[in-house]
């Protein structure tokens, strides 16, 4: 029951069509995807508006205790290592180009304190993404932007 969070913290919703994340998953975000002004976005491995998901849908919503409102996409390829990782976000520029936008790579340091089914929680919007010192391990709470450590 893995995901991935994109949070906007700016105060204009986004577009994230086109931008992509590489490393231990791979996607490209649909065209029509935004994200709204102090919006979390869940990014799940398989996609949630396909029908054949609804199953799986279902199971995710009722595990993570979401409602219908919590924003999801996804279809990734890949899952995340329990052991190391490193994922990347890239922003589609004006101009056609992806540009490094955040990233996040863990190894067994940061999970040292991380106990069976923790996942990793940013400190903040202004902590960095690439330095192990932004993340600290704790319960999944998913569409919470910073959860309190």
């Amino acid at each position: 029951l893995e995901y991935l969070e994109v949070h906007n913290p700016s105060d204009w919703p986004e577009a994230l069509g086109g931008w992509e994340l590489t490393g231990g998953v791979d996607m490209t975000f649909a065209d029509a995807t935004w994200l709204d002004p102090g919006a979390t976005l869940l990014v799940l491995p398989f996609d949630p508006t396909a029908p054949g998901n609804a199953q799986r849908l279902l199971t995710f919503r009722e595990h993570h205790d979401l409602t219908d409102t919590t924003a999801l996409t996804g279809g990734y390829d890949g899952s995340l290592s329990d052991t190391s990782e490193a994922v990347s976000l890239w922003r589609l520029t004006e101009t056609g180009t992806l540009r490094l936008e955040d990233g996040v790579s863990y190894g067994a340091a940061a999970l040292s304190e991380a106990e069976a089914g923790d996942s990793l929680h940013r400190l903040g919007p202004q902590s960095l993404g690439l330095e192990a010192s932004s993340w600290l391990p704790g319960t999944p709470t998913p569409g919470a932007a910073f959860p309190e450590p």
